[in-house]
This record gives C-alpha cells, sequence and structure tokens, in this order.
C-alpha cells in the first residue's frame, strides 16, 4: 500500500482536493476523508518515488509534484512533527 505526500501545503480540504486530485471516494468505494495536515521528517537514504499528480476529471485538477512512499509507517526512524487539522 502506497502513501502519497506533497511538499505543497493546501490550507483546505477542498483546496487539497482540487490541487491533489483527491476524489472524495475512489473507483473501488472507500472513502478518501481529509481532516488534517501532517508534517514529516523523512530519513536520509528512505527510497521515494517523486512524479505528477494526474487528473481525476471534473475539478479535481491535479499537477503539481507527488511523493509516494510504501508502506510509510514502517520505515525506522520517520518522525511525525506536527498535525493539524484542515477545515
Amino acid at each position: 500500500m502506497e502513501s502519497f505526500f506533497s511538499q505543497q501545503i493546501s490550507n483546505s480540504a477542498i483546496q487539497s482536493r482540487i490541487d491533489k486530485a483527491i476524489l472524495p471516494k475512489w473507483p473501488g468505494g472507500n472513502a478518501s476523508p481529509i481532516d488534517s495536515l501532517i508534517t514529516v521528517k523523512i530519513p536520509a537514504g528512505t527510497k521515494i518515488y517523486i512524479g505528477e499528480i494526474s487528473s481525476q476529471g471534473n475539478f479535481y485538477v491535479g499537477g503539481g509534484q507527488q511523493i509516494v512512499m510504501p508502506k510509510f509507517w514502517t520505515i525506522e526512524g520517520l518522525q511525525i512533527l506536527n498535525v493539524r487539522p484542515l477545515k
């Protein structure tokens, strides 16, 4: 399972959905709630993948960069620096 991150900070859940092309529900039916902005520090040497965010149609535009990390919760030394609510 991959997790997706961005270096660009969104100020609201709706802005995240537009800029990062996050559908309210994915094609498989799973919900994608957005309620928090989490800042993490990734340890040096961690394998990450950087690519363009693809549009999901309608106003889910995408286009910026995203960082993909498989199973980020298993990465030794990954630090959660801050968690704040998104409105």
